[in-house]
């Protein structure tokens, strides 16, 4: 993993609480929600990351897989406290 791989997923986590904090609270349904900053693309694919919200207050951030593998890279798991 390089260094690039972890500041870029780390830049989408933060849009996501960015946007959580500006919106009572609610997460995004699609990092595509997210307006007003630049996302970067995952270095591993060149696509968006994966993003996926897994209850009203949860979601799952995630980088590719390496080729050959199955394990996403970086995973973070995000939850929103109210």
């Amino acid at each position: 993993m390089c260094i690039r791989d972890s500041l870029g997923v780390l830049q989408c986590a933060e849009a996501v609480r960015s946007y959580a904090a500006a919106h009572g609270g609610q997460l995004p349904e699609n990092l595509s929600d997210i307006t007003g900053v630049s996302l970067p693309a995952d270095a591993m694919s060149g696509k968006p990351y994966v993003y996926r919200k897994t209850g009203a207050t949860a979601a799952v951030l995630e980088s590719a897989a390496p080729d050959g593998e199955e394990k996403a890279q970086i995973r973070y798991f995000i939850s929103v406290r109210k």
